[in-house]
């Protein structure tokens, strides 16, 4: 009886806490008729990752359908209530497919609005949010255009994004997308976009398998689009897979010094900033990515490749490599090709560019680095592949180049001994000196200890990369007692 009480007591207490609720109208646009118009609520959370930064995961709660909308649309009322504190995320779709789920359908997601709902507090316990599907909120913008697919993107999943920003940049969002009709030149509308700059991105998922490394993108040629609140942006031509005519072309061949059965290859064109007259454009920091391809490198020492529908202009021709061990471990490296030549159109029928040729290592450096007598400062060391640079002077070396680096986080136990390996992949054929240096003041930066002449083991260690082989040596770093 006791047990049974207490039960009760707690049922009471949870039925009588207070909760909060979300609510507003779905106005639909014209162009659904027939179609059930659906109303969806997420729980909004932030998850950490293992590199330091952030992803925003939305875990989905349920959906409430509305009714039946009729050709020039409809207003519907809905209503989630029963909520306890924490922060959510209300859209909205007309179910097209008739499966219930919002995916492929037109749709509007609020995900840049977060709603907090907090009980406990009167001005944010019941809260109002008005969602719009195919139609465009007051004060907001419309984009329209054309997205031109080739035969092999139609055959596979295809979504229109809009982005706040470069898609190289950490703090882009999208802001809306679609999933667009099947075709090679399908129409498209992009509703309730945020006014101000916006970057266009195509995306067809090769194989659908959700691995985005070899997928087809189209970035839109002159992103970024400025939309005006309560005005259509048109005439917007997104570019997937195909060649846009008067517009130019990248082509050329990837060569490699090995052939590897894992290897991905993502090819990416960056704007080349400005520099003055006369001056070789720059590759900044900030450089938006104007063009993504995936090219198949499995086991291939050379394949060719072919960058269309580019705006004319100087590029760099960035080239991600990616490989995967028989353990499961994944190794990357990217390399940068400045693009001199103006790309030019020959005729409005036949663009064409520049024919370069890319040379890519997947050469390999590696071994063991075993501390003895770590300062309490010294959190990390970093390994430096070294180009042997040509002498100025008789009798003495010249000054290396800096190829490639990896920093190596350390743990030192109680006596001041740690041991941990390195790997360095992407390495074309050649000569290297491989040096050791540590982060001796623990600010995270090797360039005083490197100024400074702290490489450890004396000399580097003088290696050869031959036929994108492995090769290495370990090394033994001792601090002497103060």
């Amino acid at each position: 009886m006791r047990n049974a009480l207490l039960t009760a007591l707690l049922l009471l207490a949870s039925a009588c806490s207070p909760t909060g609720a979300i609510s507003g109208r779905v106005i639909v646009g014209p162009g659904h008729e027939g179609l059930a118009v659906f109303a969806v609520l997420w729980e909004r959370s932030v998850v950490p990752l293992d590199d330091g930064s952030t992803r925003v995961q939305l875990t989905a709660l349920g959906q409430t359908s509305l009714g039946i909308a009729t050709a020039s649309g409809g207003t519907f009322d809905y209503q989630f209530f029963g909520l306890t504190k924490g922060v959510y995320v209300v859209g909205a779709y007309a179910d097209k497919n008739d499966d219930r789920d919002i995916t492929s359908d037109e749709r509007f997601i609020d995900i840049n609005r977060p709603i907090e709902i907090d009980p406990e507090d009167a001005t944010k316990q019941r809260l109002a949010r008005d969602l719009f599907v195919g139609v465009t909120a007051p004060g907001l913008s419309t984009v329209t255009g054309v997205l031109h697919m080739s035969s092999a993107a139609q055959r596979v999943p295809v979504e229109l994004f809009a982005l706040s920003g470069p898609l190289n940049d950490a703090g882009t969002t999208v802001v809306a997308s679609l999933t667009p009709a099947p075709g090679t030149d399908v129409p498209f509308t992009l509703f309730n976009l945020p006014p101000g700059p916006l970057h266009l991105l195509a995306q067809a998922d090769v194989g659908n398998d959700g691995d985005a490394s070899n997928d087809l993108y189209a970035l839109y040629a002159f992103n970024p689009i400025t939309t005006v609140a309560d005005r259509v942006t048109s005439g917007v031509d997104v570019w997937l897979d195909r060649e846009a005519p008067e517009m130019g072309v990248l082509a050329g061949r990837l060569m490699f010094n090995a052939p590897l059965s894992t290897l991905k290859v993502q090819l990416l064109v960056l704007a080349a900033a400005d520099a003055g007259a006369g001056a070789t454009p720059v590759l900044r920091d900030d450089a938006a990515i104007e063009a993504i391809v995936s090219v198949d490198a499995r086991s291939k020492l050379e394949v060719p490749f072919r960058i269309p529908s580019l705006r004319r202009g100087a590029h760099f021709l960035a080239a991600v490599l990616e490989t995967t061990d028989a353990d499961g471990s994944m190794h990357r490296t990217s390399r940068v090709y400045m693009v001199q030549e103006t790309l030019t159109v020959v005729d409005t029928e036949r663009p064409a560019g520049q024919e370069i040729a890319f040379s890519l290592g997947v050469g390999r450096c590696s071994g063991t680095i075993r501390v003895k007598g770590a300062p309490p400062a010294l959190s990390s060391v970093a390994v430096f592949v070294l180009v042997p640079g040509p002498s100025t002077t008789p009798g003495q070396p010249g000054q290396p180049v800096i190829r490639d680096s990896q920093s190596i986080a350390l743990m030192p136990n109680a006596g001041g001994e740690a041991q941990t390996s390195y790997q360095i992949f992407g390495l074309e054929d050649g000569t290297y000196d491989l040096a050791l240096i540590p982060d001796l003041n623990g600010d995270g930066s090797y360039q005083s200890e490197y100024e400074a002449g702290r490489i450890f083991n004396g000399t580097p260690m003088r290696v050869t990369v031959l036929g994108g082989g492995r090769v290495g040596s370990d090394f033994d770093l001792t601090f002497s007692s103060p």
